[in-house]
């Protein structure tokens, strides 16, 4: 089963790098309507990376869902959290998991 968690806020988090192949060097927590649905963990290039997962949220029937990627693509990722909405952060297998917007009009004015 698929799940589609909105997003309406996050935070963006940067480690100090250990060196350690299970460090992520950035994090960002995915918020809708203040509750914790998704964690985007950005890798260094080259490094071995956890695979994609969903885990049962904090509340009763929801799920949290666990992106991992490279440090290439954190730039990216920022920039559609902020100039972007309506966003969602879907899972439907270790494979298949991403960040994505909605559907936006075509031609629509960036603010």
């Amino acid at each position: 089963m698929t799940t589609n968690n909105s997003i309406d806020r996050y935070v963006l988090q940067y480690n100090a790098y250990s060196g350690n192949d299970a460090d992520y060097i950035a994090r960002i927590s995915l918020y809708n309507q203040g509750q914790d649905v998704g964690t985007i963990d950005f890798y260094k290039e080259g490094q071995s990376i956890p695979i994609n997962t969903e885990l049962p949220g904090k509340f009763p029937g929801t799920m949290h869902v666990y992106l991992r990627m490279y440090e290439n693509q954190l730039d990216r990722v920022v920039d559609m959290l902020r100039c972007e909405k309506p966003n969602a952060v879907i899972y439907d297998s270790a494979t298949l998991a991403y960040v994505t917007t909605g559907v936006e009009p075509i031609g629509e004015e960036e603010s």
